[in-house]
């Protein structure tokens, strides 16, 4: 929902008809569009609470293993090669 203010009209519109060219309804989008800010922030919240449990060198090292992780597993699950 930020992107939408922060974003200029026409990529808005762009993105917009492209989703609704797609098969997505304005209704589907608006609700993608929710729920991705709601994830991403109850994401953070967690971030910050794990931040108070542990120094942040350990939440630093543990993020970045996540990272490497979720490459990992996504390459392994879209089965997509990888190249040097």
């Amino acid at each position: 929902p930020v992107a939408l203010a922060l974003e200029p009209p026409r990529a808005v519109e762009a993105a917009w008809r492209a989703a609704i060219a797609a098969g997505y309804s304005g209704r589907e989008i608006l609700r993608l569009l929710v729920t991705s800010g709601f994830l991403y922030y109850m994401y953070n919240e967690v971030a910050f609470l794990a931040l108070t449990q542990v120094t942040p060198v350990t939440h630093a090292v543990a993020n970045t293993a996540k990272r490497v992780f979720i490459i990992f597993a996504s390459v392994a699950f879209f089965r997509t090669p990888l190249t040097p």
